[in-house]
């Protein structure tokens, strides 16, 4: 693909990755991304069903007939689209052209590798893969992550995503990216992944690391960032601190006012499921069902750790929380929750009566009726 071309591919992404774009039709759309971007301005862009038109995406259109033709978009129509982009839609074409462009420093290696990996039975056992369609890769004695996203609109949605935090430290930055090979190409963030993480290694995590990942988070819900805040999407390292990968977007979440952020956002996307995340990792997994004073024992350990990160990650959360009071107040009812919690947990696992029934209970063992418990049946 060369440079002219991919800004009308970019537009064309955009277009498809509206949620009211069928998957079937994505999927042509995708099939001849180049070509259709030419069409569309054109023409349009139609096709003739087919058996894997019907096989695959029937279920988008019931009445679907085999030679019927599917008119996606019509040429006026893909025109009001390209006369309704504002500046904001146009920023994001722009960046995908950009990254699109830049591919063709990439494209060979990448493909070659791609040759590597479709030809086993399982990727998973490729000893670059990481996770998913994720994997380590090495272009001209540099490491980068590749995304390979075959199915048609992946790629966009991780670019449209990428967009939002480009230039920022400690967060994911896609280079590169293909529509046709299906594959992105991302600075690598350095370490592990938080849920892969030993309990000792999230304790050792430095005050001045969990401020770094907190106005980071600040940044990413300044920027409107749509971030999915599971441990395996962060990444710990115990020079760099935390990073953060893997965000996704559409057409259809793209505004071109710059609304003010809901501080229920900043604290239901961003700053609680982070703060929960560094919490249970720092211990060891309860045992819901303990059958041993051990397990007991090995719970009650674990409550206190987690009290323990809770009561260290507390104020350097709250700090960054000054002037947002409804933000402050709400992180506070969540920690304060769990604060009681863990107390109840610890304190139930303190007494004697209390493990005995829990044990007997779990072991399958009956307790023994006490004097109120037995029913008098008769005289």
């Amino acid at each position: 693909m060369n440079e002219d071309q991919n800004y009308n591919v970019a537009k064309l992404v955009g277009f498809a990755s509206h949620n009211e774009v069928k998957y079937g039709d994505r999927e042509r759309i995708y099939s001849d991304i180049v070509g259709n971007a030419v069409r569309a301005a054109f023409l349009g862009i139609s096709y003739e069903v087919n058996k894997d038109d019907i096989k695959n995406h029937g279920w988008e259109r019931r009445e679907m007939k085999l030679g019927d033709i599917i008119n996606v978009v019509s040429a006026e129509e893909y025109k009001q689209f390209l006369d309704s982009l504002g500046e904001e839609k146009e920023r994001i074409i722009r960046y995908m052209e950009q990254r699109l462009n830049n591919y063709k420093q990439y494209q060979s290696e990448v493909r070659d590798f791609l040759q590597q990996i479709k030809q086993l039975e399982d990727i998973r056992g490729h000893q670059a893969h990481i996770a998913q369609n994720v994997f380590n890769v090495v272009i001209s004695g540099k490491e980068y992550v590749m995304r390979y996203r075959p199915s048609p609109g992946d790629v966009g949605a991780y670019m449209m995503g990428a967009l939002y935090i480009d230039g920022e430290e400690h967060f994911e930055q896609i280079v590169a990216a293909s529509v046709e090979d299906g594959v992105t190409i991302a600075e690598k963030i350095p370490g592990q992944q938080l849920n892969k993480l030993n309990p000792d290694v999230v304790e050792n995590i430095s005050d001045e690391q969990i401020n770094q990942c907190f106005d980071s988070l600040l940044i990413a819900w300044q920027r409107g960032l749509p971030m999915e805040n599971k441990s395996k999407n962060i990444m710990y390292d115990e020079k760099s601190g935390f990073g953060f990968i893997d965000f996704i977007n559409s057409f259809d979440y793209v505004g071109d006012a710059k609304q003010e952020k809901s501080q229920s956002d900043l604290i239901q996307n961003y700053f609680t499921p982070m703060f929960f995340n560094i919490v249970n990792r720092s211990a060891s997994e309860e045992d819901w069902k303990p059958k041993t004073r051990e397990a007991i024992e090995n719970n009650i350990l674990s409550y206190q750790r987690k009290l323990a990160m809770i009561d260290r990650l507390r104020p350097i959360a709250l700090a960054k929380l000054d002037n947002k009071e409804e933000a402050k107040a709400q992180l506070l009812e969540r920690i304060e929750s769990d604060v009681l919690f863990y107390k109840k947990k610890i304190e139930e696992y303190s007494s004697e009566e209390f493990v005995s029934k829990t044990l007997a209970e779990n072991n399958g063992i009956k307790s023994p009726q006490t004097d109120d418990e037995i029913e008098i049946t008769g005289w």
